[in-house]
């Protein structure tokens, strides 16, 4: 019966009893517009929040970083990239939650790894990236998208990236995507062209 949704520009809400009613549980957040949450695979009470509209036009609302909630949205603390101006995706990795993965658009855009849960940050990517997906069973082993140059893939953690855009035809433009969690050999994507 509970579920969260994060907005654009509407901030962040919660219901626990089906959708019948909903309670804003971001309200006294530093920025109303989100691009991502996360739950932590090991505690479900523990919420990460990035803000910032996820489009690059005029109009964006940008963010003040990424948030934490260790009591199911009751309280929120800062646990970096308040330069970031928006955060597309994060991703605490089922296999080590300590690796959270961030990826980011317009301001200091790019991919963000924190192998110690937020404390301390290192930039792998630089560049707007609308979308990220990690293979559950590998936590080297990501997918971005990048807007005019398609799927990026790492498979050492983002010290490298390859192109992986065979099969897609025509300029590309925002890409969404999830690795299956069933079968990691399996991308599914929606992309504009």
């Amino acid at each position: 019966n509970t579920v969260y949704i994060a907005a654009a520009a509407g901030g962040m809400w919660k219901t626990t009893d089906g959708g019948a009613t909903w309670s804003p549980i971001f309200d006294d957040g530093n920025a109303i517009a989100t691009g991502s949450l996360c739950f932590d695979p090991r505690d479900p009470n523990t919420i990460y929040l990035g803000t910032g509209e996820q489009v690059t036009t005029a109009n964006t609302y940008l963010g003040a970083g990424l948030f934490r909630s260790a009591d199911a949205g009751q309280s929120w603390e800062t646990v970096g990239l308040t330069h970031v101006g928006s955060i597309s995706r994060v991703y605490a990795h089922p296999k080590n939650p300590d690796l959270i993965m961030v990826s980011a658009m317009n301001t200091n855009a790019g991919v963000y790894r924190s192998m110690d849960r937020g404390r301390t940050w290192e930039r792998l990517y630089d560049g707007n990236v609308y979308d990220m997906t990690v293979n559950a069973a590998n936590e080297q082993e990501w997918f971005i998208a990048v807007r005019d140059r398609g799927i990026l893939y790492t498979d050492d953690g983002g010290s490298t990236w390859t192109p992986r855009n065979q099969g897609l035809v025509g300029t590309l433009g925002r890409i969404y995507f999830q690795q299956s969690p069933v079968d990691p050999k399996i991308l599914f994507d929606l992309a504009e062209v």
